[in-house]
């Protein structure tokens, strides 16, 4: 249970966080992307589907795309300069995965 929250916090939970921080300037759509993103995710691991649990691979991708596009228009609206940068740290640590995978797939 500890690992499943864990994940969750690493996963969508942090970025959660820092744009939050901006949700007056929000609108009506952006609440509701932002809130029905996050429940979706929120929801998703706890649900296990298939040998090795592809259910939250597959289908956590579709609120991941919508909100990795909101999160980007809402931390615009926020005003505070450690939410841009401790965004930009969190996307550089989630590309490190891709840049493994990405290697691995060219050398072999």
């Amino acid at each position: 249970m500890i690992l499943l929250l864990i994940f969750m916090v690493l996963e969508f939970g942090l970025f959660s966080f820092a744009v939050w921080d901006g949700r007056k300037a929000w609108g009506f759509p952006s609440k509701v992307v932002f809130l029905t993103t996050f429940f979706c995710l929120a929801l998703i691991p706890w649900y296990r589907v298939g040998g090795v649990n592809d259910f939250v691979m597959r289908a956590s991708i579709p609120p991941l795309c919508a909100g990795s596009f909101r999160w980007q228009d809402l931390a615009s609206s926020v005003n505070r300069r450690w939410v841009h940068i401790f965004l930009i740290i969190l996307i550089a640590i989630g590309s490190v995965t891709a840049l493994i995978e990405f290697e691995r797939h060219v050398l072999g």
